[in-house]
């Protein structure tokens, strides 16, 4: 569009001093006056087209840029809370080992039926860290999705042993 201007002013400026100065030399005058005036507006064009093309690039690289740092944060983020989850199964893990430690002191019956729920309970478990694995991968609404299964497999989790513990062991 600027350019456009700049060229009808040119050639409005050109034939307005061609009309002015005459024939001959005035003429020959006037073309070269006309010439300059296109060659000073196709430099100023090609002045604001180059301004127009770095801007456009600066924006490129930053917007690039932007989307790597939020990637970069997305990512870190998804890294902690699957520490966080690591860290709530090893919790986890710890605990059922301490409870299968106290096996001994219940009755053949008591025994088998929290053997029976230990093991259901390590299934659980087992799926909870297959999940984790499973998420390394994901991004967007996968991971976002899978997050709100795992956080369910995490309450199912705690809520199982809880009531294993508080059934066999007494709380």
């Amino acid at each position: 569009m600027m350019k456009r201007f700049i060229g009808m002013s040119v050639i409005t400026i050109g034939v307005g001093l061609a009309m002015l100065l005459g024939c001959g030399e005035k003429a020959d005058q006037a073309t070269q006056a006309m010439k300059k005036g296109v060659k000073e507006a196709t430099e100023a064009a090609k002045q604001m087209g180059s301004a127009a093309k770095e801007n456009v690039e600066s924006a490129a690289v930053a917007t690039k840029e932007s989307v790597e740092s939020a990637t970069v944060a997305a990512k870190e983020k998804m890294d902690a809370y699957l520490g966080d989850m690591k860290g709530q199964l090893d919790t986890l893990d710890q605990q059922y080992e301490d409870l299968s430690g106290k096996v001994g002191v219940l009755g053949d019956a008591a025994k088998e039926k929290f053997q029976d729920q230990l093991a259901a309970f390590s299934e659980k478990k087992e799926a909870a860290a297959v999940k984790m694995e499973e998420m390394k991968g994901l991004s967007g609404d996968a991971w976002e999705s899978a997050k709100q299964e795992l956080d369910q497999m995490m309450t199912d989790l705690t809520q199982s042993y809880e009531n294993i513990k508080k059934g066999f062991i007494g709380g």
